[in-house]
């Protein structure tokens, strides 16, 4: 798929293609430049702010299991030590996975740049989000050294941090969207009608804990009162949505305890009435979801990317 002899073309065209699936009219693609002066380190830029190295390794590396199971359905291929650099109808796996990462980073991009733009954030710079990574750790380690109760991870590398606060960011973006746009009660009605798992109440399952000091207690748990971080809490649940009344776990560690816990009853979810105050602010903010996903395929499209080609290369899963 690479054409040594014009590469810049050929990424023309890839990243024209980036767009194709995502819906909604585009331009006709992000404006691809030859590098000029770009910093040592830096692999390329998008609407001018950089991309390191290190950043971009990031997806390419979440491509890696991705990458090898398509190859392995559409071609039978064998993951071996050629495997990367095995042409299969004149695309390796290695400009694959190239691509599939630069599809996604430049989404991230993209988000990130909206975020500056409107003020959620000062600094997108990935050397900023790896000290803050830094920071977090440091804080998380403390904590866990004075026996303090907390969320997430323990201590996270740059592809979870990385993923962690573009979640959050994607967030903070979603709620600003309603500084943009009003949907219509029509279009909020739309989302209703199309969409009625997210707007039916979590099951609630009441359960009896024995502690493992001895100690008992009846209680109620839902998505409602797990916190959305407690990813121990969120194991409990999905087993929990296994049992049936009466059946037990054993070992289950929740809030900071270990109990043997019983299911005694399930309460299922009911559907919300469009009307209801909670399935109004579900729809509004699907709305604005969709209207995000759209302005940034807009925004991939219309971006201006710069390479520096023969760095861009050298990044390779093998």
């Amino acid at each position: 798929m690479w054409n040594k002899l014009c590469p810049l073309v050929i990424l023309s065209a890839l990243l024209l293609a980036l767009l194709s699936g995502c819906g909604g009219s585009a331009s006709p693609g992000p404006s691809v430049s030859a590098p000029t002066s770009l910093a040592d380190g830096v692999l390329l830029t998008v609407d001018g702010y950089p991309v390191p190295t290190e950043e971009f390794q990031l997806f390419l590396q979440d491509e890696r299991a991705l990458t090898a199971a398509h190859f392995s359905q559409a071609y039978g291929a064998e993951i071996d030590a050629d495997f990367w650099n095995r042409e299969f109808d004149g695309q390796t796996p290695n400009q694959y996975a190239r691509e599939a990462a630069l599809r996604e980073l430049l989404r991230a991009k993209e988000e990130s740049i909206l975020l500056k733009e409107r003020g959620l954030v000062e600094d997108i710079r990935y050397e900023t989000l790896m000290a803050d990574l830094e920071k977090t750790n440091a804080e998380r380690a403390d904590m866990l050294e004075r026996g303090e109760v907390f969320y997430g991870l323990t201590e996270y590398d740059a592809a979870t941090y990385y993923a962690y606060v573009r979640s959050q960011r994607w967030g903070e973006l979603v709620r600003s969207q309603s500084d943009y746009s009003s949907p219509t009660r029509e279009e909020l009605r739309a989302f209703y009608d199309e969409s009625p798992d997210y707007f039916t109440s979590p099951p609630v399952y009441t359960c009896s804990f024995t502690y493992s000091d001895g100690t008992t207690e009846e209680r109620e748990v839902s998505s409602a009162t797990i916190h959305k971080e407690d990813a121990g809490g969120a194991q409990f649940l999905s087993a929990l949505g296994e049992l049936s009344p009466g059946d037990s776990l054993t070992g289950v560690s929740l809030d900071g305890r270990d109990a043997d816990v019983t299911l005694l009853s399930i309460a299922p979810g009911t559907v919300l009435p469009f009307e209801d105050e909670s399935a109004q602010a579900t729809a509004a903010d699907l709305c604005a979801q969709a209207a995000l996903y759209a302005l940034v395929a807009q925004r991939m499209a219309d971006a201006e990317v710069v390479f520096n080609e023969p760095l861009y290369e050298l990044q390779t899963l093998g």
